[in-house]
């Protein structure tokens, strides 16, 4: 359980950019940028993850990824309590569960796994396989990547009820009311307390005002982007909404900007990070 009592605590999470270097997935250089975010006081991250074009990655790149990452950690280098966690980014589910393996060998603490279909079904092999090696599960909801990769919160509900390994989702849809949603549901269908990770950067301190504690957001990649969203999180614990609400509007805009580069937001994230 220490894995999943460790990512339970939430955090202020970075989902990692992938550094490609002529086309190609960059796993040493992609660790680089890890602990980069790491040293610049992230409390996280998530490699492999949709930020990073997990879905479009080969298992081989991802594990390639997993190893790289792992040797800081099992080499010492990260601090104690900084949060592991990879995507799996298929709806594949011995892919899934072969990412899974490698997380596990490598000192990750949890994965984050988009939905295949159906849902339980697939979502169900994955607990097991999470369930067997010690790691956290959260499921992802990101339906504005792609209509299929959306969920009900009844399915969150029912999976915590049967699987200590299910924890939490993280929420990429930006629609407010699903924040909530998410955990009442979980809490009337299994009796459990979720992880609710916000994905959607600019909803950060509204998330963490709902009673959540977690945030999975893509602009701290870059320096301005990490400086705002450790501003909402230390606010937020001291209390000081006013100046949380002012660190927050500053990540938004600093969002605004990557989102508005003609190559898109992971470009842009890739040639402003830290």
């Amino acid at each position: 359980m220490e894995n999943i009592d460790l990512v339970l605590k939430g955090g202020a999470w970075v989902p990692s950019i992938t550094i490609r270097s002529n086309g190609q997935v960059d796993a040493k250089a992609t660790a680089k940028h890890v602990l980069a975010l790491h040293d610049s006081g992230a409390e996280g991250v998530v490699v492999n993850g949709t930020t990073g074009g997990g879905h479009e990655m080969s298992v081989d790149e991802k594990v390639a990824v997993i190893r790289e990452v792992g040797k800081l950690h099992l080499d010492g280098m990260l601090r104690k309590g900084f949060v592991l966690i990879t995507g799996t980014g298929t709806q594949d589910a011995q892919e899934a569960e072969a990412i899974i393996r490698e997380a596990h060998k490598n000192g990750f603490h949890g994965v984050l796994a988009l939905p295949g279909k159906p849902a339980i079904g697939f979502y169900e092999k994955l607990a097991r396989a999470c369930a067997s090696t010690g790691l956290a599960l959260m499921l992802y909801n990101h339906p504005r990547l792609d209509k299929k990769y959306s969920f009900a919160p009844d399915v969150l509900a029912r999976l915590m009820a049967r699987f200590p390994s299910v924890i939490g989702v993280k929420d990429s849809s930006g629609a407010p009311s699903l924040l909530s949603e998410w955990k009442s549901a979980a809490k009337k269908g299994s009796g459990r307390e979720p992880l609710v990770a916000v994905g959607e950067d600019k909803l950060v301190h509204y998330n963490l005002s709902l009673g959540h504690n977690a945030a999975i957001a893509g602009t701290a990649n870059t320096r301005e982007g990490l400086r705002f969203l450790l501003g909402v999180f230390k606010n937020h614990r001291l209390g000081r909404p006013k100046l949380a609400a002012e660190a927050q509007k500053k990540l938004a805009a600093v969002t605004d900007r990557l989102l508005a580069h003609p190559l898109g937001f992971r470009i842009a994230a890739e040639e402003n990070r830290l």
